[in-house]
């Protein structure tokens, strides 16, 4: 008896020496089977779980390994990754080349300063879905950084939806890449969207923004506040005192000046458009005619909730090429919403179309990866059409904001109704930046000389064009690094809920 227990003690001992997975097979091939089937649905589920854990931690760390280095691990990580900017370097300090000083100065602009304490703090944000399309996004920017300027704060931008806005664009001569809390409760958080009444408040001081002496503010707004801003003769003192002409001073006068203020290209952008702009004047005597075409809710853009440009009217935009198009040497500009347009467009003009390659996205619409990569296209196709000879567009802020700052701003053209309008001169009260809302959308005033009728869609008259033989491409030559002045700022996005933006 005591032989039988020994050798049962031993046979137990023997069993409890398995690894884990081994026990765990025998215990589970000695339960029930409605144990089993349990155990393997609470199996599967623990391994879902675990896979999505692994996801977002890897995507965590992928998105803030620049942020989470030293400066010199980061200097590291562009000098091996940015293409074509770093040649061979030699070991004496006095040979390092331009392209390295051009990293470091990227490095520069990518580092994120460190909030001083007895500084106040208004910016844009954007860290989730809800911020619209990149038009409304530079609205809610231009004016936050206007606003700071008159409240006496630094600004900052802080954009991580659908990723951080340094991929595409760095601080200029406005450093607004600084370090401010993550956290949204740490914010004020001012949302102005839509809201007309806060606009008439404005000429009276606008006190539901002044009176806030809380360390950071969120400042979010779809609605042109620069235009009444320089209606009010305080805020125009104080815009004045910072360099601003406030002569006739608008929305649309400023946009330009306001936007090379915060905003340069990321190198690599600014090579791949230095590309573009060759391909289409590179012999100083061609024209480019740039075509934007908002088609609305498609199959491209199935969450689009309006219609822009109805199908059977996408044949005016081409009979408007072709009218502005002088010789078989000028090249045609494409940016649209629509892949069926753009297939339409290739078939149509050939070798003689220009367009950033990339797939068809929207900032906030689709998968933060997916639109992540569209922001390249996005911006590279906002740039390209401020350097167009001829603009035709459609209803969409998008355009209205690049086409702005095109210099000298003329032969821009709303498709609108159907037809085509001469857009009014820069300095006029008058405008085409559109109320971006359900359709119909009105017809825009236009010149006192210009018919009454919108022009047709065959019948644009041509004028003598002087063709540009260089684009003012900003460089490193050119670019200021970022000032250390109390108008520093971080990239910030707002939510947009409203029904419709006003621009300018």
């Amino acid at each position: 008896m005591i032989l039988n227990q020994r050798k049962q003690y031993s046979k137990c001992k023997s069993t409890s020496s398995l690894s884990l997975w081994p026990r765990l097979v025998v215990y589970l091939s000695s339960m029930p089977d409605r144990w089993k089937r349990r155990v393997k649905v609470y199996m599967v589920a623990i391994m879902l779980v675990s896979a999505c854990m692994t996801y977002m931690h890897y995507r965590y760390l992928t998105e803030t390994k620049l942020r989470r280095r030293p400066l010199e691990h980061t200097s590291e990580i562009l000098r091996n990754n940015i293409h074509g900017k770093v040649t061979e370097v030699k070991d004496e300090p006095k040979a390092v080349t331009k392209e390295v000083n051009a990293v470091i100065k990227e490095v520069t602009a990518i580092t994120k300063e460190v909030p001083n304490d007895d500084e106040k703090y208004l910016g844009y944000v954007c860290v989730r879905i809800g911020c619209n399309g990149w038009g409304d996004r530079l609205i809610g920017i231009l004016t936050a950084y206007v606003w700071s300027i008159i409240m006496d704060r630094k600004f900052f931008i802080m954009i991580t939806h659908p990723g951080p806005l340094t991929d595409v664009l760095l601080p200029n001569k406005v450093n607004w890449n600084i370090a401010v809390p993550s956290n949204l409760r740490a914010y004020t958080n001012i949302r102005l969207m839509g809201d007309e009444e806060f606009v008439e408040s404005i000429k009276h001081g606008a006190p539901k923004l002044m009176n806030i002496t809380s360390k950071y503010i969120a400042f979010n707004n779809n609605f042109d506040h620069i235009t009444p801003i320089g209606q009010n003769p305080v805020f125009m003192a104080k815009l004045h005192k910072h360099g601003y002409n406030m002569t006739n001073f608008n929305f649309r006068r400023v946009l330009h000046d306001i936007y090379t203020e915060l905003f340069k290209l990321t190198p690599d952008l600014r090579q791949r458009l230095e590309i573009v702009l060759y391909q289409a004047k590179h012999q100083g005597q061609k024209r480019l005619v740039c075509l934007q075409i908002r088609i609305g809710k498609s199959s491209t853009m199935a969450k689009d909730r309006r219609h822009e440009v109805n199908k059977h009217d996408v044949h005016k935009f081409w009979e408007f090429a072709d009218s502005h198009v002088d010789s078989s040497e000028d090249k045609i500009f494409i940016t649209t919403d629509s892949e069926t347009v753009r297939n339409e467009a290739k078939d149509r003009y050939g070798k003689r179309m220009l367009e950033i390659p990339g797939e068809i996205t929207h900032t906030d619409w689709f998968e933060p990866t997916k639109a992540s990569l569209g922001m390249f296209k996005l911006i590279l196709d906002f740039h390209v059409l401020q350097h167009c000879d001829v603009i035709g567009m459609s209803p969409s802020g998008f355009s209205a904001l690049a086409a702005y700052q095109k210099r000298p701003f003329e032969d821009v053209y709303l498709f609108s109704n159907h037809e085509f309008v001469l857009c009014p001169d820069i300095n006029s009260d008058e405008h085409c930046m559109t109320r971006l809302g359900p359709p119909p959308f009105p017809i825009y005033p236009k010149k006192a000389n210009q018919t009454s009728k919108p022009i047709p869609s065959t019948a644009y008259p041509k004028q003598n064009h002087q063709t540009q033989s260089n684009y003012n491409i900003p460089n490193e030559a050119n670019q200021t690094k970022p000032s250390n002045t109390r108008y520093e700022t971080a990239s910030i996005d707002y939510d947009q809920t409203n029904k419709h933006t006003v621009f300018g």
